[in-house]
């Protein structure tokens, strides 16, 4: 049985025959049916060649078929119904799929035996929905685009939900956006969640489907061919104004980037820097005050998503779609087969200014302020050391401190609102100096790639405007290549921002807890992330009315949906309601030590595997090739040092192919449970070019 169709197998004699393992030849019938419906999809009858019988001594025997009975169906219609409405009678009282064994006497139906699916992943309440309803189709950014291997925090989660909310008030100008089954999106027990049957209501699948291309390979594919089964009539709650929305959204600077360049970037480089200082000095100003902390986080995501609306997205949209997708669009036809204008290409849009490709190299030039030969025979934890002592340089020290002031709300997993930032544990940041500090010379180091691309990037240009003029596309490229140099560089900045705002909320947080801690109601500061916002914020508001039981409660009640999660085996990327996981199949004529992705950043290397789950949990070696889900800002260093890059998930937008690119490294993303396929160390080729990953110590296998 799956969770979309309910599949019936069937047989004369005792269903000992294809269910004990008795006889392991023998095929059953088969039938598919709809749940919602009840309709019979498919039929297939098996060979029946043998069958399971009761003999007289009460034992069974193993009978040949005949060859008219082979030929007969085991059930009829009528009976296949009557199965599955019994099916759907025992899940209701269930409250999950499950298997049932049953028997037909005499055109009797008789149970015989029920029990739950138990490969059936259990879904939080606010997800499910019951049979008679339209399943709903949900991606998980969490995981698609941010690559988290387990759900964010409660709080997590919450937080970044009070984001989606201001972002559906402030642009769509809906107050419903995130609620996942009446809106698009929303933060549910730790994951965010989008709902695509909603989004399926206001855009085409196939206009999705190609947007998805560059956020994900398996979600446009999966688009492509279930999404119609999936889109839902309608999503009132979405309803967007149209009038409104152009009112709210500087539109005119987006349809006419050319004609406010100037502006919108004079605009961006001003208002996001007072939005800085502005908001840094609210949060500053009212850490440990009485102003409820909802109010605050809705106070500064509501100025966050205006800011961003006024004067981000002119310049982000300019350079991402009148840009970067266009640029790409016109080339790619041409890239995987002549390889000078791939390596050219590659040449052209790498080394821009991404907020952190800027922080990747300000760890490299930390590293500049060291001595090499007094370090070269220290360990990591010795080098750690030794700046906890102050024994590094002053210069070190006055760069290393601005390098916080810029960078110090961001951290790996910064996303989440219970992951510590680089302020509180410098010691990420250290591993990557020491790193560099020992890799890189004057004349192999990330700055000098980064400074003569661009010197040659002119050179570059003219190269491949010859040959977009042969092939009638010269105007387009040129038009296209100056919005992507000029704006494409924006892609990053609404996460920085955004990841200051939680990383600052968060040492309210912190502050706040405190009295927590003295009054011994929480045993770590671990577990407010446990809570929702607003039962955290309730807590804050009436401390004194709140016992250590009352509090235990409440992060019971309010954690239990993220611990529903938890409990599944493995994160699908895409599921529905229902508890139905899809998983990319595997192409025909792939090779037993294959495995197929997506190139992102072109080219071809061998080298060794170095498998990664966190950024910090073991020493990478200059050259290796990075293994792992995903990665964010705080891989950039280590994505400078490595060889090539092999990403579970992902797409062309995604923090780890655009690194790829802008530092030339062979990047293939989208193989599913690549973490635990490849081992630590074993050889591999990236062919970034094809999108396949050879395990070159396995291929007699």
């Amino acid at each position: 049985m799956t969770m979309m169709m309910f599949s019936v197998p069937s047989n004369f004699g005792l269903g000992k025959g294809f269910i004990g393992g008795i006889i392991t030849i023998i095929t059953p019938d088969e039938y598919i049916t709809n749940k919602l419906t009840k309709e019979i999809i498919s039929e297939k009858l098996g060979n029946k060649e043998k069958t399971v019988i009761l003999n007289g001594d009460n034992g069974t025997s193993i009978v040949e078929q005949t060859s008219d009975k082979q030929k007969e169906s085991s059930l009829t219609p009528e009976q296949v119904i009557q199965i599955v409405d019994m099916i759907i009678t025992i899940e209701k009282s269930y409250g999950l799929p499950i298997d049932i064994e049953f028997g037909i006497a005499e055109n009797n139906l008789y149970i015989l035996q029920a029990r739950p699916i138990t490969t059936y992943n259990k879904m939080p309440e606010k997800l499910f929905t019951q049979p008679e309803e339209q399943r709903q189709l949900y991606f998980d950014i969490t995981m698609g685009v941010q690559g988290f291997e387990k759900p964010m925090t409660t709080l997590g989660a919450d937080v970044f939900k009070v984001i989606l909310h201001n972002l559906g008030l402030n642009i769509l100008g809906v107050d419903k956006l995130d609620n996942i089954r009446e809106g698009v999106f929303d933060g549910v027990n730790g994951k965010l969640l989008l709902n695509l049957s909603n989004v399926m209501t206001k855009f085409k699948v196939e206009s999705i489907a190609n947007f998805a291309e560059n956020i994900n390979g398996f979600l446009s594919d999966t688009l492509r061919k279930y999404g119609k089964d999936y889109k839902n009539d309608d999503c009132p709650a979405i309803k967007i104004n149209i009038f409104g929305l152009i009112s709210r959204l500087p539109i005119f600077r987006v349809i006419f980037p050319k004609i406010f360049a100037n502006s919108s970037k004079a605009n961006y480089e001003r208002y996001m820097e007072e939005f800085m200082k502005n908001s840094e000095r609210y949060i500053q100003e009212n850490a440990e005050s009485d102003v409820p902390i909802t109010t605050m986080f809705n106070h500064t995501a509501k100025d966050l998503i205006i800011h961003l609306r006024n004067y981000i997205m002119p310049v982000l949209l300019t350079g991402v779609l009148h840009g970067y997708l266009k640029l790409n669009k016109l080339f790619e036809e041409h890239i995987k087969e002549n390889s000078g204008i791939r390596e050219d290409f590659n040449n052209l849009i790498k080394c821009f200014p991404f907020i952190t490709i800027l922080m990747g190299l300000d760890v490299y030039k930390l590293s500049t302020y060291l001595s090499k030969e007094e370090y070269k025979d220290k360990t990591q934890d010795e080098f750690f050391q030794a700046f906890v002592d102050h024994q590094f340089p002053e210069e070190f020290y006055t760069h290393y401190d601005a390098f916080d002031k810029k960078y110090g709300f961001r951290g790996e997993g910064e996303l989440d609102i219970a992951n510590k930032r680089y302020s509180e544990n410098p010691r990420t940041i250290l591993n990557q100096v020491y790193s560099a500090l020992l890799e890189y010379d004057e004349q192999n180091n990330p700055q000098k790639d980064f400074d003569d691309t661009n010197a040659r990037r002119p050179e570059v240009f003219q190269r491949l405007y010859k040959f977009a003029t042969a092939k009638g596309f010269a105007s387009e490229f040129k038009k296209a290549y100056e919005f992507t140099i000029n704006f494409f560089h924006y892609r990053e900045s609404p996460k920085y921002f955004i990841i200051s705002v939680i990383g600052r909320m968060r040492e309210v947080l912190l502050k706040r807890s405190k009295i927590l801690l003295e009054k011994n109601l929480i045993d770590d500061i671990s577990d407010i992330y446990k809570l929702k916002l607003k039962s955290l914020s309730d807590i804050f508001e009436h401390v004194d009315d709140y016992t250590r039981e009352k509090i235990q409660a409440k992060i019971q009640e309010d954690d239990e949906g993220r611990e529903t999660f938890m409990s599944w085996n493995r994160q699908p990327l895409i599921f529905d309601s229902r508890g139905r996981i899809f998983t990319k199949e595997r192409p025909a004529g792939t090779k037993k030590n294959q495995l197929i992705g997506d190139s992102v950043s072109y080219g071809k290397i061998r080298g060794k595997a170095k498998v990664l789950r966190t950024v910090d949990e073991k020493p990478f070696n200059n050259g290796e090739i990075l293994i792992t889900k995903a990665t964010d800002p705080g891989w950039t260093p280590l994505i400078i040092n490595c060889g090539g890059i092999v990403l579970e998930v992902g797409g062309m937008l995604q923090h780890g192919a655009l690194v790829s690119r802008e530092f030339n490294k062979p990047c293939v993303v989208g193989i599913d449970n690549v973490t635990e396929i490849i081992k630590d160390g074993e050889e591999i080729e990236v062919d970034a070019i094809e999108g396949i990953v050879t395990l070159l110590d396995r291929e007699e296998e």
